[in-house]
């Protein structure tokens, strides 16, 4: 451990972008606090239902970024080396700085947008053009293709990205699947952009003189027929039903997108199961180890349960089938897959994924034998902040099931703990990637980076360049073949003697040098005239 306990190399803070930083925190701070009072006073043609869903994506992504930023300047301040383990440029890779920058920066822009939102009427500006522009900034940042705006760090994520959503088609590493846990508690982001695409595709009003203004309405005239019904910006509309009077019918937003009408929604929740489900069937192919992988693809295949019967819970609900199944049927299955994976999950967590529960964890109770964060409390706090927020989805059931508070406002507020509970989960699952090899799949880069000085950093980023200088155990085999006498002095063939390897690299240098001088006298005396002698006598 204390091989790799050491901060990445040449990692220094810009003073531009600790200006920067705090430049953006402060507009985005002050544009969130003016919407959030702005909109108790702010009556919009469109429910506040749509507002969520429409805004809660990007909200979460920026929190997610800035906490990102806080995992990285925890590890970097505890020796724990995260860009070895995710196998990072050690010389371009972003600090904990830059992800401030880069969440700051888009949470101003999301402050702006939701600002502009919430004056709309006021100011005359289309109403739903301002999610649209939000949206777009953030996937033309992303798949921006020229050098600029941390290019190498976009690339490195968009190859993970692809990788993590075509699992069995890659070998899986460490970074693949960590980003595949990552989007488990994102689930809902992929939820609001599934919800976003459909909206702005069957819902929204793109023609006529209330384009981008409101969404398509209907309603049921007394004979049954159902019209569309084109609402304007007062919140009049006109009546469709002919010779009925106007004042009876109720205009109603369609509301399609948000149901489970298709089954999309429930599939789109389930994708980062799938990818850590087909990920761990992956990984036993690759090893043949049906411990930990597929015990690991059960744990996720229990969420694919307890979506399926939420799902059909609510669509049995929202259809009035309960004649045909009783309602209360999928309620207590779900309760029950529920339960068994909420107990799976954080058994896994505990044990698995953070390493702890040790039975030699020593005067470490409850832990493990080495840890490398300074105090133990924050180990036993985190383990029971992760209980709790594991079974969070109790309160979701019943304030859902009693109607005591409105869905989307609850799972609002669901979703952010959730972010929280893995910026937690990140903090122990590096360190104990950092420390034990269990999963047998992390990076390992062959020098020595032991303490080092200023012209020991200058050796090493030499040799990284080099082609053999620097690799990944995995691809060791695939990719020399082999240089056995390279690798043997920096190996040692006993395993059970523990020779320094930066004593093996000066002795290897020294008889380079040796064989050097005795090549060199050799040359200058000729073959020759090198008598037995002289030969003692060097």
């Amino acid at each position: 451990m204390k091989r790799l306990r050491v901060p990445p190399l040449g990692e220094t803070q810009n003073p531009l972008t600790t200006f920067r930083v705090g430049l953006f925190l402060g507009i985005a701070i002050v544009l969130i606090l003016i919407a959030v009072v702005a909109a108790f006073y702010v009556t919009l043609p469109i429910s506040w239902q749509h507002t969520i869903r429409l805004f809660r994506g990007p909200m979460l992504i920026i929190l997610f970024c800035f906490l990102i930023g806080g995992n990285t300047y925890g590890w970097r301040t505890s020796g724990v080396n995260h860009v070895l383990i995710f196998e990072l440029d050690p010389r371009h890779h972003l600090t904990y700085q830059q992800f401030l920058e880069v969440g700051g920066f888009f949470a101003v822009a999301w402050g702006i947008g939701m600002i502009l939102y919430l004056f709309s009427p006021i100011l005359g500006i289309p109403l739903l053009v301002h999610p649209l522009w939000i949206y777009g900034f953030m996937l033309v940042y992303l798949l921006n293709p020229f050098p600029v705006l941390h290019y190498r760090s976009r690339r490195w994520l968009l190859n993970v990205l692809f990788r993590m959503m075509t699992p069995p088609f890659h070998y899986v590493g460490f970074a693949d699947f960590w980003m595949a846990d990552q989007f488990n508690s994102l689930a809902i982001v992929l939820v609001d952009i599934q919800y976003f695409l459909c909206f702005y595709a069957s819902e929204v009003q793109w023609a006529g003189p209330n384009a981008l203004q409101g969404v398509k309405m209907e309603t049921v005239c007394s004979n049954g027929t159902v019209f569309q019904c084109q609402t304007s910006f007062n919140g009049t509309f006109e009546n469709p039903c002919g010779d009925v009077n106007a004042t009876a019918i109720v205009c109603q937003a369609i509301n399609q997108c948000a149901s489970n009408q298709y089954a999309i929604r429930p599939i789109v929740t389930l994708l980062p199961a799938y990818w850590r489900f087909a990920q761990c069937w992956r990984r036993y192919r690759d090893t043949k180890h049906v411990f930990p992988h597929v015990v690991n693809a059960f744990k996720y295949s229990t969420s694919f349960l307890v979506v399926t019967f939420s799902a059909l819970n609510s669509w049995y609900k929202e259809h009035g089938k309960s004649d045909v199944i009783p309602e209360s049927l999928f309620l207590w299955f779900w309760l029950l897959a529920a339960i068994v994976s909420s107990c799976y999950t954080y058994t896994w967590d505990i044990k698995m994924d953070w390493g702890l529960l040790d039975r030699n964890a020593g005067e470490n109770r409850f832990l493990r034998e080495q840890t490398v964060y300074h105090y133990k409390w924050y180990y036993y706090l985190a383990m029971v902040e992760d209980l709790i927020l594991r079974f969070t989805w109790t309160i979701t059931m019943s304030a859902t099931e009693t109607g005591f508070i409105d869905s989307e406002i609850l799972r609002t507020v669901m979703a952010v703990l959730e972010v929280i509970r893995r910026f937690i989960w990140n903090f122990f699952r590096l360190e104990n990637e950092h420390i034990n090899n269990c999963g047998q799949f992390r990076a390992v880069r062959d020098i020595s980076i032991t303490p080092i000085d200023h012209s020991d950093q200058v050796l090493l980023e030499k040799m990284m360049d080099e082609e053999d200088g620097v690799f990944n155990r995995r691809e060791k085999d695939a990719k020399r073949g082999l240089r056995k006498r390279d690798v043997k002095m920096w190996t040692d063939d006993d395993e059970d003697e523990q020779t320094d390897t930066w004593t093996v690299f000066k002795g290897g240098i020294s008889n380079w040098l040796q064989s050097r001088k005795l090549s060199n006298l050799s040359s200058r005396k000729g073959s020759s005239s090198l008598s037995m002698d002289h030969s003692k006598e060097i």
